[in-house]
Parts: C-alpha cells; structure tokens; sequence
C-alpha cells in the first residue's frame, strides 16, 4: 500500500510541476505590405535581469526592381511597459535607395540589458514610392525582464 501511495505522490508532483511551466517562445512578429515584408525577432519572451538581449529585424522586397523617392527611414522601439517611455530606439544602417527582388536591409541590437520589468518592442518604416505614401509597423509584441 506504502508504495502504491508513493507513485500516486510522484506522479501527482510530476503533472503539477508539468502544469506550471511558463512558456518562453522567442518572438517572431511579421508584417507584410505588398512585395515588403517587415520582421522583428528576438530569442525568448523572458529573460532574466542579467541576460544580454538580442533583437534582430529585417525589412525585405519580393517584387522586382524598385526606387523609392528617398532611402527609407527605419526604427525598432523598445518601450517599458508600464511607464510608455522609450528605453532603446535603434535605426537602420547601410539603407539604400534602390531594392531589387530578394534584397533586405537588416538591424540587430546586440548587448542589451534591462532592468526587471515588462517591456514591448516594434520595427516601423516609412517610405515613398512614387505617388504611394506607406507606413509599416510591426504589432507590439510584450516581453519580460525579471
């Protein structure tokens, strides 16, 4: 009987130590505007106040050869969550005028650390083409310093 109790212990543990785990799926957020696509990354939604945060993103054209009137402007935001203020904004680099299909300007944010708190981060662009005006942002994606 001693032992049918100890299994039954263990494996009640077993399924409530299953049932608390937190999910810390990296983040992966996509926006697409014709032949633009526009992409925020990170490697995991919570980190630890210690841990060093990568944040990646890439804007990238599927269509064939274009100019845009002047060379897109570019910006991943962090924000702290609670207050609304920014704590990182971060343009692109090595932007050009021209983009040919299969082309991508990318950014990554290398050595951040925060302080515990929840934060949310985005990527927006804006540029011109012609007579088309267009306006990009990534949906908000939340994440965690403890």
């Amino acid at each position: 009987m001693k032992k049918i109790y100890v299994v039954f212990i263990s494996i009640l543990l077993f399924l409530v130590g299953c049932n608390n785990s937190v999910s810390n799926k990296p983040i992966n957020e996509e926006k697409q505007l014709y032949d633009f696509i526009l992409s925020i990354q990170t490697d995991k939604s919570i980190y630890e106040e210690e841990d060093i945060i990568k944040v990646s993103s890439y804007f990238e054209y599927v269509g064939e050869e274009i100019e845009f009137d002047e060379k897109p402007q570019f910006s991943i935001v962090i924000e702290n969550k609670e207050s609304g203020s920014v704590v990182k904004q971060v343009a692109f680099e090595n932007v050009k005028k021209i983009m040919k299909k299969g082309d991508e300007f990318s950014q990554t944010i290398k050595g951040l650390r925060l302080q515990k708190g929840n934060y949310q981060l985005y990527v927006g662009t804006s540029f011109s083409v012609g007579p088309s005006n267009n306006l990009i942002i990534t949906t908000p994606r939340e994440f965690e310093v403890k």
